[in-house]
C-alpha cells in the first residue's frame, strides 16, 4: 500500500500522516497511537487508552467512535441533555468564570 500524500488522492493538504500503518487525519489537537495505530481527539482520551502502559480497546474505557473522513476517531461520549443543562445552570451562575 502506498504511503498517503497530503494534498493528493483526497487527502487534505494539512492532513497529518503515519507512513507505518499509513493512516492521516487532520486536527493538530489528535493524538495518534503508533502502537495500535488509532487516532484520539485529544492527548487525553490517547492517554485514557493506554491505562497500565499499555493499548486498552477504547471502549474498555469508555471511549466512543465517530467516523471521520480518515477513518474511526476515538473520544468521550457526547454530553447527555441532562448534563447539558447542569452545566448551563452552573456557567449562567458563573461558576467555573474564575
Amino acid at each position: 500500500m502506498a504511503h498517503p500524500t497530503p494534498g493528493f488522492d483526497g487527502i487534505p493538504a494539512a492532513a497529518i500522516t503515519h507512513g507505518a500503518c499509513n493512516s492521516w487525519w487532520t486536527g493538530a489537537e489528535r493524538s495518534h497511537c503508533a502502537g495500535c495505530c488509532r487516532t484520539f481527539t485529544s492527548l487525553k482520551t490517547f492517554e485514557a487508552h493506554r491505562k497500565g502502559l499499555r493499548c486498552n480497546e477504547p471502549t474498555d474505557v469508555g471511549l466512543v467512535a465517530r467516523e471521520e473522513a480518515f477513518g474511526p476517531l476515538w473520544g468521550k461520549p457526547p454530553m447527555s441533555e441532562a448534563e447539558r443543562a447542569r452545566l448551563s445552570a452552573l456557567w449562567a451562575r458563573g461558576v467555573g468564570d474564575e
